[in-house]
């Protein structure tokens, strides 16, 4: 059985919404994919950019573009060295664009309001009052390059308190010019002894932060408002690179304006949601007969998952080609006709700035944003298995993580993992060098082109490997996720994220997750009773829990998981996934499966490096060793644990060939499904599982309630929800209020699923089955009324 490791999706994926729209999830694409096919060798994450073209020709209209290449770290360091740019307002540009000015090495304070939310942000963020954070007059005081990422609102709403502060010599930085082209409405009017420059980067600031990470980049605009000191354009282009900029393309503040705001009303935003295109044609569907989830997969989901990453990745002429004629034909003939309909949109420019300006503004955008939460649309991509790791913008979308097991974690494993939705694990260590390690990069390339990640684990060794020359390697190749465990990561952590790598770390203790998460690891997998348990003895119900208590960075669940109800457990449990691994040889897993959960033996004990492995006749003379007056020595089991006969095993079939990791999810393991087949069936039961869920809780006698509440919600799902209220005998004051969530098709699955979602509540439950009974009569009445 190839136990497979897999990614999250961005949205959830239903078992309902799969069965409409199978083809889908295969299609999509992630954003890391790029980077890992990427070869460069990175050396640091401002450097990884190739100079290339300065001038690009677009049917005749030639634009200059500035790139990162010519701005490397040191010289970057070297022109702001004796600058302090003080960064106003810790939004989402701001968070972004000064974590990465920071990282970049330069001098950067933070000015919010004192104890205000963006302040108790900033500190989380690593930002110190007295240091590096301020409130905003004293960081505009001690800055020389004013930031102002405040919104266009309270720009206006501040200008007169800021204004003043801005003295000769100062350079004033934005990142939207709507201030200062409207001026006669907001009032910013910038001081004429002071450089007035812009940089817009074409993206939110969480994608402005995950792309430097990355060590891409984003692309953005750069102008000039007012040039006092005749280098205002070099200073524009520095600070685009300083924030995370790859490409910068000159334009002017009003262009800027004008394009932003037509985005936002059109492509970018309005046009696609609440009342624009995604919703239309949603609609239409639904008005149509389409089921919520059909409707959604055909508006959004193909979008999203598939059709736009092709685009962002090989561009809108590729797109065109990779289509059916069909859909070419169609496209042209009516793009006419939708851009005759959408011109009206990019009409109006002023009406952000005279919300925002109005002092109920919060209050009045919370409410139109719940409508929209609020729409069919959205409710029906809601569903199932949604969770940090699913949105991460880089990864597949299924819920499992292949572990990086020795002998395990080869091309023909990772890859099949990845090509079925998940992250496929490489093990660098199974390798004989990092030359082999290359080789074996390009082969995973060979049969898949998803995204898949390298495992280095730190063993103890009188000789150890070249973990540095398979860190190298892999970079090289162009890897850009890495799993590290064993002795300490530090270094390895340190010189994967100065490359901009996504990097996981596996341990077994909660103290070992905190120093991991102090080197700035991106995901933990914590670990608890596998082949590797720790010598804590801490079981997964109580290190999970632990975990979701004290750590800060989320994690995997790793250590007796093979099935569904082990994932939902997991998830509920605070993991964002789980980590599965197996041998793969023919003979091994059917081993497993006639195996149970007892079948395992723990080793080296008495050397304080627990493993918990098969029981053959191999482990049983090691654990019979150990168990002697005064224990053994390694020298004496060498010969017994030899990674060599450990090889074998998984090679050859031979279960008895030497000792081999094995978890005692052996239990729980009854057939031997591919990776493809077992990753689809864990996320589609898991889907199905999280999807019936129970509420209960205690109302007063009084409380004034209709007996029974439902929405239907469709034709193929007959009843979304259904609350009915049960007498509790035993306290005549209450009544037992359950509300319980169906995807139901028929009135008899309705009829049963409530049967057995109704569980023991007290002596309530004696009351059940007629009080069901009649609750179910009642629903069918007035549906059949409907």
């Amino acid at each position: 059985m190839s136990f497979a490791s897999r990614t999250l999706r961005q949205a959830a994926r239903t078992a309902t919404r799969v069965a409409a729209k199978p083809s889908t999830a295969a299609r999509s694409y992630s954003l890391l994919s790029r980077a890992a096919t990427a070869t460069a060798s990175r050396t640091a994450m401002t450097q990884v950019q190739i100079r290339g073209v300065k001038t690009l020709d677009f049917a005749g209209t030639k634009e200059v573009v500035y790139e990162r290449a010519d701005w490397p770290l040191a010289k970057l360091q070297d022109y702001f060295k004796n600058d302090t740019l003080a960064l106003i307002g810790y939004g989402s540009q701001g968070h972004g664009q000064g974590l990465n000015a920071r990282d970049n090495g330069l001098n950067v304070i933070v000015g919010v309001r004192k104890d205000g939310e963006s302040w108790k942000q900033a500190i989380e963020d690593g930002w110190v009052p007295g240091e590096t954070l301020f409130p905003i007059d004293e960081a505009i005081d001690r800055g020389t390059i004013i930031m102002n990422l405040l919104s266009d609102a309270a720009q206006a709403q501040t200008w007169s308190q800021i204004a003043p502060l801005i003295t000769k010599g100062k350079t004033l930085y934005f990142s939207h010019g709507f201030s200062v082209v409207y001026k006669d409405d907001t009032n910013v009017v910038p001081p004429k002894d002071v450089d007035v420059i812009l940089v817009a980067p074409k993206g939110s600031g969480r994608t402005v932060r995950t792309l430097f990470k990355e060590g891409r980049g984003i692309n953005s605009s750069i102008a000039v408002w007012q040039d006092v000191t005749g280098k205002a354009k070099e200073k524009a282009i520095a600070l685009g690179i300083a924030v995370g900029s790859g490409y910068l393309y000159e334009t002017t503040f009003e262009k800027e304006v004008y394009s932003d705001l037509y985005g936002e009303r059109g492509v970018l935003m309005g046009g696609i949601l609440t009342e624009g295109m995604f919703l239309a044609q949603y609609k239409v569907l639904r008005q149509n007969g389409h089921t919520p989830s059909e409707a959604f997969n055909e508006t959004v989901e193909e979008a999203t998952q598939s059709l736009f990453p092709l685009i962002g990745q090989y561009g809108m002429d590729y797109m065109y080609a990779a289509c059916s004629t069909t859909a070419r034909r169609g496209a042209l003939d009516w793009a006419p006709e939708f851009e005759k309909a959408n011109r009206p949109v990019f009409e109006a420019t002023r009406r952000s700035l005279e919300f925002n300006g109005r002092k109920t503004y919060r209050e009045d955008l919370a409410r139109e944003l719940k409508e929209i939460d609020e729409q069919e649309i959205w409710r029906a991509e809601q569903c199932g298995v949604n969770n940090i790791w699913t949105r991460l913008a880089h990864f597949p979308y299924r819920p499992v993580v292949q572990g990086g097991m020795q002998w395990v974690g080869l091309p023909a494993l990772a890859s099949a993992v990845s090509n079925a939705g998940g992250l496929g694990i490489l093990t660098a260590l199974s390798q004989p060098s990092p030359d082999a390690l290359r080789e074996a990069i390009k082969e995973t390339r060979k049969l898949t082109d998803k995204p898949f990640g390298v495992n280095i684990t730190l063993l103890p060794s009188i000789n150890p490997p070249d973990y540095e020359g398979y860190a190298r390697a892999a970079v090289e190749e162009g890897v850009r996720i890495f799993e590290t465990a064993g002795n300490n990561p530090g270094p390895l952590i340190k010189f994967f994220k100065s490359q901009g790598c996504f990097v996981i770390h596996k341990c077994t203790t909660i103290r070992h997750a905190k120093s991991a998460q102090k080197m700035g690891v991106d995901f933990l997998i914590r670990h608890s009773g596998a082949g590797h348990p720790g010598e804590e003895d801490i079981g997964g119900l109580v290190l999970l829990a632990r975990a979701a208590q004290e750590l800060e960075v989320p994690y995997i669940a790793s250590g007796g998981f093979g099935d569904a109800r082990g994932l939902v457990a997991a998830l509920s449990l605070g993991a964002q996934g789980v980590n599965m691994e197996a041998p793969i040889h023919k003979d091994i897993k059917e081993k497993m499966i006639s195996s149970s959960e007892v079948d395992t033996l723990h080793i080296f004990r008495s050397l304080r490096n627990t493993a918990r492995v098969y029981k053959n006749a191999v482990s049983s003379e090691v654990v019979r060793l150990e168990r002697r007056p005064g224990g053994a020595q390694f020298s004496e089991l060498k010969d017994l644990v030899s990674g060599l006969r450990g090889k074998k095993v998984y090679e050859t079939g031979d279960s008895d060939a030497g000792i081999w990791s094995a978890g005692i999810v052996m239990g729980l393991i009854k057939d031997c499904p591919s990776c493809a087949e077992l990753l689809q069936r864990i996320e589609e039961e898991a889907e199905s599982l999280i999807q019936v869920r129970e509420y209960t809780r205690l109302v007063p006698l009084s409380y004034s309630m209709s007996e029974l509440d439902f929405v239907a919600s469709g034709d193929s799902i007959f009843i979304s929800y259904l609350r009915f209220i049960v007498l509790d005998r035993l306290n005549s004051d209450y009544l037992w209020v359950v509300r319980v969530r169906f995807s139901c098709r028929s009135r008899d699955q309705l009829l049963g699923s409530a049967l057995v979602m109704w569980g023991s509540q007290s002596q309530a439950a004696a009351s059940a089955p007629n009080k069901l009974g009649h609750v179910i009569h009642r629903a069918n009445n007035r549906q059949s009324q409907k």
